[in-house]
């Protein structure tokens, strides 16, 4: 994987062979985002770990405000014109509020993606270190089983639904005395009713 941070200009090469890593480190200055862009195969996962911290110079009135992370966003190059546009466009992976973690995503395709800091709503600047590496693990059992699992979820989400909704409530007609039994010590006692 070949990647190329803030340049058009450079060109590089995916070794087929080996797989690849690059480190960037980048400041991103307050209200602002910067964009990183790599080249990557198809059928590939992405380990990503970010480290955010306050720029040198933040001042302590920056760590009181609790600011000291970021948003990343991963798109091809298509959604990312349309981000650049200010138009509806998905992402392949995004992470709010990123401090010090690390994620993984899979890539279907192969081709340009872009990775996109943004520092939108925070007035702090932001020192950021991005590894991003190349595995063949895939992620959680891959996109379709990930997708299955969700539905299966809300499936059953929906049948307690169900369930809670349909439930009997017992009724007592106007002018009825409802005695209770305890079942329990009735049967203990030797009584039955």
């Amino acid at each position: 994987m070949a990647f190329l941070a803030m340049s058009n200009r450079d060109t590089g090469s995916i070794n087929p062979g080996q797989l690849s890593s690059h480190t960037y480190n980048v400041i991103v200055e307050a209200f602002k985002y910067r964009s990183l862009n790599f080249t990557a195969r198809a059928n590939i996962s992405i380990i990503m770990t970010i480290d955010a911290e306050f720029a040198p110079g933040a001042g302590p009135e920056a760590f009181a405000k609790g600011e000291g992370c970021i948003d990343a966003l991963v798109m091809d190059q298509g959604n990312y014109g349309k981000w650049l546009r200010n138009e509806s466009a998905s992402t392949l992976f995004t992470v709010g509020g990123a401090h010090m973690n690390s994620y993984m995503f899979q890539l279907t395709n192969g081709g340009t993606y872009y990775l996109v800091l943004s520092n939108a709503g925070r007035c702090t600047e932001k020192f950021v270190a991005v590894e991003l590496k190349e595995t063949t693990a895939q992620t959680l059992g891959g996109q379709q089983y990930q997708v299955a699992g969700l539905s299966s979820l809300s499936l059953g989400a929906v049948l307690a639904i169900y369930g809670f909704t349909n439930e009997k409530v017992p009724t007592v007609k106007t002018g009825e005395v409802v005695s209770e039994v305890d079942e329990s010590t009735s049967q203990v006692n030797g009584n039955s009713s």
